[in-house]
């Protein structure tokens, strides 16, 4: 779905749901699943994608840096502007220059269209395949108010970036009731305001299952919630949190968000999680969040769902119905006979460096 750049808001309303995507992107890499440029209100819903090269499903538009170069016809997107109506449209709003950048940013968020979608039910993995410069989930430059649920995403072999990410001058996004498993790379990306609710994140990267980064000219963005979340580790070593590199002081930390309510439990060496804690507790973290096992019933054979007894739900956490993850029952037998399953789905998977080899987190 694509769209040019401008004024006018012509693409969105799409609703794409139970589709098979797999092995795209063979000859030209960069392809995803699924790519919604500057397209909003769409529904992206119900589809299983597996074995892609880069993003499993990307929304984007044009970054704010580019709207606010007039002069640029080489940067990303930048051909796709039409610059002279976006001069008479801020012509006609405003009556006076922009005091600030951020405030001439402000002006320009209504030329981003990819606003207000809705990507949930989707199964993906083994995304990132051959690139890491992206997520598996990723929203970058889109619109505001964009809304991530009740997606499993899953054996994730890369060793860049993330799993779910808000990258660079991205706003008031949503990720919430999500399921993330086994993943060499960071469960989340964050960065400006943007919200972290409800999800259950297990065996990602032992260097972080947050990571916190910032992107050039970042406004002062604090409050973004990271709340009612499970972070779960079989293993005996793993860190939850972590900043990454700083490309502007409006870096929004853990300390910085309203972090709390979170469950988390190493099952290998629970102390590892109560020193966590008891660290993050002395700059206001997760005052109320718990060291405890969550008690899962199962992992991935019974759906990731806890006992009814679980510690989750004093703190507030609500329960993810995994069966409605993925294809529909409706979805045509004749066209899953033509799937091509990964028959080595943890093939690559150990979680941390392997040897000498160097994370590259720059993105």
């Amino acid at each position: 779905m694509r769209v040019w750049a401008g004024p006018k808001d012509v693409n969105k309303r799409n609703i794409i749901t139970n589709n098979l995507i797999h092995r795209v992107g063979r000859v030209i890499t960069h392809g995803a699943g699924v790519f919604a440029w500057q397209s909003g209100e769409n529904t992206i819903s119900h589809n299983l994608i597996h074995n892609v090269p880069r993003k499993g499903i990307g929304l984007c538009g044009v970054r704010l840096p580019i709207l606010h170069k007039q002069w640029c016809d080489f940067d990303e997107g930048s051909r796709t502007i039409r610059w002279d109506e976006i001069r008479e449209d801020l012509a006609k709003r405003f009556d006076s220059k922009p005091h600030s950048l951020d405030e001439e940013w402000k002006r320009l968020t209504p030329y981003l269209h990819a606003r207000k979608n809705i990507v949930e039910y989707n199964e993906v993995y083994r995304a990132l395949e051959a690139l890491g410069d992206g997520s598996v989930l990723n929203v970058s430059g889109a619109g505001d108010y964009n809304v991530v649920r009740h997606n499993f995403v899953h054996r994730i072999a890369s060793h860049a970036s993330g799993v779910l990410r808000t990258d660079d001058w991205q706003q008031h996004t949503t990720f919430e009731g999500n399921i993330i498993y086994k993943s060499n790379i960071s469960g989340i990306v964050h960065k400006g305001y943007n919200h972290i609710v409800n999800n259950k994140i297990i065996d990602c990267s032992a260097i972080e299952f947050i990571r916190f980064a910032s992107y050039p000219d970042e406004a002062d963005n604090t409050g973004s919630k990271i709340r009612n979340n499970i972070f779960y580790e079989t293993g005996d070593k793993v860190n939850l949190y972590r900043e990454s590199y700083r490309a502007s002081e409006g870096i929004s930390l853990p300390h910085n968000c309203d972090t709390d309510y979170n469950l988390m439990w190493c099952a290998g060496n629970p102390q590892v999680m109560q020193d966590h804690l008891d660290l993050w507790r002395t700059k206001g973290v997760d005052t109320h969040s718990l060291a405890e096992d969550p008690l899962f019933i199962g992992l991935e054979e019974e759906g990731f769902q806890l006992a009814p007894d679980s510690p989750a739900f004093k703190l507030g956490f609500k329960e993810i119905d995994f069966d409605r993850i993925g294809l529909t029952a409706s979805y045509p037998a004749k066209y899953l006979a033509l799937d091509v399953p990964d028959e080595g789905t943890d093939k690559d998977f150990h979680r941390n460096r392997k040897g000498k080899a160097s994370v590259y987190d720059f993105w």
